[in-house]
């Protein structure tokens, strides 16, 4: 009976539900379908088909896809058309083989259509060769970044070094204040052992005697070796302290090394990444450069060098200071030399990735080694470069080295250079010059010595050679090459003559040549006065002069021929 009732309720529940008014159910419109891209993006253009994928939105499993070229429409067969999922449909198709814009539409089975979307066909050649601009520009970032970070480090590096030299200072002052602490400490200490000693005697005494004097005298003692004790420990704590400065200021210096090491291994590592990143091309390019810009260098500093070698021998005589001058710039010359085959060989390598620390370590330890043979061209060289930076002698000096008297034709690092008056070359290595005897340094001096009979007038012949000498020094030749003359008066009465002494002063290397025109001039004019220039005479005797009965033996002999 209970069942019963409940069937009933529920068939009266269900018979109200079902007398509301129904909504009438609408059918919901299905979105059109959509293109978003093709892949592969961009086509590769080719005559055979290939599988085109085209990705979107409302895809159907009877999509049909259309495919269009300029005003051309090539409609793609169903057996062709791949349905993948509602995103994505697969096309196999041929695309034009050379550059070309397309576009696709894909339509539903209800008709509905995508917006036509456009996609590019390129051929194969110019694929590659974007994707190698790619690559190319992707690779040159990379390098830019790694030149960008190198120039980091290195500003890295610096800024490391001078917290280096802080940390070097710091460690420096705190151990020399320690030195003059310690100093003070030791002080304090004897001043305080000496004190306690002078008490203990001090204490002996007041036991002894017992005086009022002397207990008080104990006090005193007492109270002042208690405050050097006191002085003494306080210096030993400002000591401890200055210890512990130092250790820090060192541990600090020693942790900054250990970075900067870091930090050149890992700016070695940043070069050596740049070089693996870029093209042998680049590579080779650059070092082109390089050597280009060197020789450009190099031709200017030569053009440089023999201007001034032209300008300084283009007058016949050479003037004060320009020989040492020229010397100079030749050394410059072939400094200059080597500094930028150095400097481009350096850069060079180092382009190529090829860390020159190990090398230049390679080449230090070679150096020791060859140090121990090549002593003697290390001190040629360094005895050389002391010649030529004091200006012991110059480019056309006379000087005299040892046995050899000549003038200098050149010098440079490893030897000197002279020619003798018979035209014979002379080298001197450097190092064996010990004692230069320079006889046109700064300015030249002769000294000529002038005989003249006993009859002369003394003070006449040297008015005349005055007289001679001024008018040199009126001619445009001789006026510029003396620069001083001094007349002596008479030097000496010889044998036969009255020397009369006179100085040139000259520019240098020229006081010869102004002594031989000097003396053909003095000469002339004393032939032209009648002033004698006396000379040695000698009478020779051959044998014994004939005695008288020598002639008479002579006679007889000569009749007795006759007859």
């Amino acid at each position: 009976m209970g069942y019963w009732r409940i069937l009933l309720l529920m068939a009266i529940s269900l018979t109200m539900g079902n007398g509301q008014a129904e909504e009438p159910t609408i059918a919901k419109e299905s979105a059109p379908p959509m293109v978003t891209t093709v892949k592969p993006n961009p086509v590769i253009g080719a005559q055979q088909r290939q599988w085109i994928r085209i990705i979107g939105s409302g895809f159907t499993s009877g999509s049909k896809v259309t495919l269009q070229l300029g005003e051309r429409i090539f409609p793609i067969p169903s057996e062709r058309t791949k349905w993948l999922n509602d995103g994505e449909l697969a096309i196999y198709a041929n695309v034009s083989t050379g550059p070309s814009t397309w576009k696709v539409q894909v339509t539903n089975p209800e008709g509905q259509n995508s917006t036509p979307f456009s996609f590019e066909v390129k051929p194969p050649a110019a694929i590659g060769q974007e994707k190698q601009a790619l690559e190319e520009q992707g690779r040159k970032a990379e390098v830019e970044a790694l030149e960008k970070k190198a120039e980091e480090t290195t500003e890295k590096i610096e800024q490391v070094k001078e917290t280096v030299e802080e940390a070097k200072l710091e460690a420096t002052q705190a151990a020399t204040e320690k030195a003059a602490l310690q100093k003070e400490v030791e002080k304090r200490e004897q001043e305080a052992l000496a004190a306690k000693q002078q008490l203990e005697a001090a204490k002996a005494k007041a036991q002894a005697t017992g005086g009022l004097a002397d207990q008080r005298e104990v006090e005193k003692l007492a109270e002042e070796a208690e405050k050097l004790e006191k002085a003494a420990t306080t210096e030993e704590k400002r000591l401890a302290t200055l210890e512990v400065k130092e250790q820090a200021a060192q541990e600090k210096a020693t942790t900054t090394e250990t970075e900067i090491e870091k930090l050149r291994q890992e700016f070695a590592e940043l070069r050596k990444q740049r070089a693996a990143k870029r093209t042998f091309l680049e590579k080779a390019t650059t070092a082109a450069w390089i050597i280009l810009v060197a020789l450009i260098i190099w031709f200017l500093k030569r053009v440089a060098v023999n201007r001034f070698e032209s300008a300084a021998v283009k007058k016949e005589e050479v003037q004060e200071g320009s020989a040492r001058l020229r010397t100079l710039v030749l050394l410059l010359n072939w400094l200059g030399t080597i500094l930028i085959i150095l400097t481009a060989g350096y850069l060079i390598l180092d382009e190529f990735g090829i860390n020159m620390a190990p090398v230049l370590a390679s080449v230090g330890i070679v150096g020791l080694a060859l140090g121990f043979g090549g002593q003697y061209l290390i001190r040629d060289i360094i005895n050389g470069i002391f010649i030529l930076i004091e200006g012991q002698y110059n480019i056309n000096d006379i000087v005299q080295i040892g046995e050899f008297v000549g003038v200098v034709e050149g010098v440079n690092l490893r030897h000197t250079k002279l020619r003798d008056l018979e035209g014979r070359a002379i080298y001197i290595p450097n190092g064996e010059i010990k004692t230069v005897v320079n006889f046109t340094k700064d300015y030249g001096r002769i000294v000529l010595d002038i005989g003249v009979a006993y009859k002369e007038n003394v003070d006449q012949v040297m008015e005349v050679m005055k007289t001679v000498a001024e008018e040199m020094r009126q001619t445009p030749k001789y006026g510029r090459l003396i620069k001083e003359f001094e007349m002596f008066g008479v030097e000496n009465f010889g044998e036969s003559a009255i020397t009369i002494r006179c100085r040139f002063k000259t520019i240098t290397s020229k006081q010869w040549e102004v002594a031989r025109e000097c003396r053909r001039r003095i000469k002339n004019r004393f032939d032209e006065l009648g002033i004698e220039i006396p000379f040695p005479q000698r009478t020779l005797n051959w044998g014994m002069p004939p005695q008288p009965h020598d002639m008479d033996e002579f006679e007889q002999t000569r009749n007795a021929v006759i007859s």
